[in-house]
């Protein structure tokens, strides 16, 4: 969890605004320490489990694609498609993509484009 804002400290509970949490109240005593400026580096283990989630679903997704010869085709054709050569041939948006910024991946006009591709919605519709 982390922590981002203190929002205020009355009759010795922490009112505290978290990212994952929204706003959260804790006792005095059960606040370890409170820092000015710092923000952690390090990330916490929900999010950890979340990215650990994310890979088990993409492995298990790639099994039932790679035993679809019909998919494998259509996912074969896209090596060739001028929008997937725009997304692969773009080391910002290679960089987003290996390091799972979703954020910047939903608002890249390239991923938009290629998501808008007709053989890309048909394995959609095929995968869902």
């Amino acid at each position: 969890m982390l922590i981002r804002e203190v929002v205020s400290l009355q009759s010795g509970s922490y009112r505290i605004k978290t990212d994952s949490l929204g706003v959260i109240t804790l006792q005095q005593h059960q606040v370890k320490s409170i820092s000015h400026g710092a923000v952690s580096t390090q990330p916490s283990a929900s999010l950890n489990s979340m990215k650990q989630a994310s890979q088990s679903a993409v492995q298990s997704l790639q099994s039932s694609i790679t035993s679809d010869p019909g998919m494998m085709a259509s996912i074969l054709a896209l090596q060739n498609d001028p929008d997937m050569q725009a997304v692969l041939s773009d080391p910002e948006l290679m960089r987003a993509i290996q390091s799972f910024d979703l954020e910047a991946l939903q608002n890249n006009p390239k991923i938009q484009q290629l998501m808008n591709n007709s053989t890309v919605r048909k394995i959609h519709r095929n995968v869902d």
